[in-house]
């Protein structure tokens, strides 16, 4: 189980998050995804790590927002999006 993170704007992104990235603002990131609808991890599967799966509900999440292009890499405009 992932630890909990309430509303999106509690966790302060500082960096940009992307395939590969990992730690604990990932797991933030896939929280508030979870939370918002846009991501379901399959049970086994760690949370932390920013793969295919995350990068495919950024995208997501980023359309929904106006964030274009929606590509999810989880940058400047997503993470000045997720403040407000």
């Amino acid at each position: 189980m992932a630890p909990s993170v309430p509303a999106q704007a509690a966790y302060n992104f500082t960096r940009d998050l992307t395939l590969g990235s990992t730690g604990a603002d990932v797991t933030a990131l896939q929280q508030m995804l979870i939370s918002s609808g846009y991501l379901k991890m399959p049970s086994g599967v760690a949370y932390g790590y920013f793969g295919q799966l995350t990068r495919e509900a950024v995208a997501a999440w980023q359309k929904a927002n106006g964030i274009t292009p929606p590509i999810g890499y989880f940058g400047p405009k997503s993470r000045e999006q997720i403040k407000k």
